[in-house]
């Protein structure tokens, strides 16, 4: 696995994934996770979906705080491949807001649009103190190929510096484009940003893990508890122990 001190900070393609972002509010960065971890994440779900899905309202199984899980997704808190990208755009104030996973078996319909923006942050303004241009980033990595067959990540670019919110329908929108990436790949996206899941039209599930990052005044919801938690916990150094709240 891909960490922090293997890659350059400062690199040029880090400036330019940054400045990409910041543009268009999304940014995909293929195939980082090996396809060996990919798999043995991948089975993790299966193995949580097939408990639990007797539990099933609706064709997503959706599960939050993955970290309590099974420690195999400790990793991703600060993986360099994406971090090295979010500590850019929220400096030393980053904080890992939640985590959860999305397990959409087929036949899994279209989302509505919507964003993921909190209400928090919409009073705020530029000179405030706790201001920032990103409140909350999510990325989004997938343990199965994303193709328009299984539901890409429809957006409309460059939709989160807009003032309004996306109409709350499953409809086409001007200037919304299909985002795809391969197994192991990860799409970052702005909360603001206009988005929904696409259709599962195949007859194999898709398996994504979501990552927020936020800002270290804004407080999780979750309660990190656990036994992977107490293993987290003791595994780690302040820098992650201070990225997810607990010092």
């Amino acid at each position: 696995l891909l960490m922090l001190s293997d890659l350059k900070q400062k690199s040029s393609y880090v400036h330019d994934s940054v400045n990409y972002f910041i543009e268009n509010g999304y940014l995909i960065i293929d195939k980082i996770i090996p396809l060996e971890v990919v798999e043995k994440l991948a089975t993790i779900l299966d193995n949580v979906f097939e408990e639990r899905k007797h539990l099933l309202v609706k064709p997503v199984m959706d599960l939050s705080n993955l970290l309590s899980l099974s420690r195999e997704f400790h990793f991703l808190i600060k993986y360099a491949p994406t971090f090295q990208v979010l500590y850019q755009l929220f400096g030393a104030d980053i904080a890992l807001l939640s985590t959860a996973f999305r397990y959409s078996t087929p036949g899994t319909p279209n989302q509505a649009w919507h964003i993921d923006y909190k209400r928090d942050w919409e009073n705020l303004k530029p000179e405030h103190p706790m201001w920032r241009p990103f409140p909350t980033v999510i990325a989004a990595y997938y343990l199965d190929d994303l193709t328009l067959d299984n539901g890409p990540l429809w957006v409309v670019p460059k939709s989160h510096q807009k003032a309004n919110r996306p109409p709350w329908e499953d409809i086409s929108l001007q200037d919304e484009i299909p985002l795809v990436v391969q197994k192991g790949g990860c799409i970052l996206f702005d909360a603001r940003l206009w988005h929904r899941g696409g259709r599962n039209s195949t007859l194999k599930p898709r398996r994504g893990l979501f990552f927020d990052y936020s800002l270290s005044w804004v407080k999780s919801p979750y309660k990190l508890e656990g036994k992977e938690i107490d293993f987290l916990i003791q595994n780690s150094g302040n820098d992650t122990l201070k990225i997810l709240g607990l010092i």
